[in-house]
């Protein structure tokens, strides 16, 4: 079975730390995770408490607290909904997980129900787990 630590590790290397940019439709992200798409996320709260104190956002990394959250949230909203645990190979789960996150859960799981050429309904069933499952690499 697959390591959502490892799907997990793979991902944040892309994600970036904290920013607020006007030109981005998510606006004020923190690793990846929009305010815009999150807003009752619970690291938003510590956030804006540390936006208070010297050397924001640098001093962000370093609460144990935030980090966890940060991970919760991906695992909860993202590789849970594509079955991570449940896929044998763990390049097929990076791959699922990673455009979950990018583009979004049901997209992800759409683009590999028309590569299998099934109908496309974005949510993971039993049958597409055991296509994913039956690919060899």
């Amino acid at each position: 079975m697959s390591n959502f630590d490892i799907a997990y590790k793979r991902t944040c290397k892309f994600e970036g730390g904290w920013v607020n940019d006007d030109a981005d439709s998510g606006e004020e992200t923190y690793k990846g995770i929009s305010r815009v798409a999150n807003p009752k996320w619970a690291g938003w709260s510590i956030i804006d408490q540390y936006k208070k104190k010297s050397n924001f956002p640098k001093n962000l990394d370093s609460d144990v607290k935030l980090q966890e959250l940060v991970k919760q949230c991906y695992r909860n909203n993202y590789w849970n909904n594509v079955w991570g645990d449940k896929i044998n190979h763990q390049d097929v789960a990076n791959d699922l997980y990673d455009t979950a996150v990018n583009m979004g859960v049901a997209i992800s799981i759409k683009l590999v129900e028309r590569q299998f050429k099934m109908k496309e309904t974005g949510k993971m069933s039993k049958n597409l787990l055991d296509k994913l499952n039956s690919v060899t690499r």
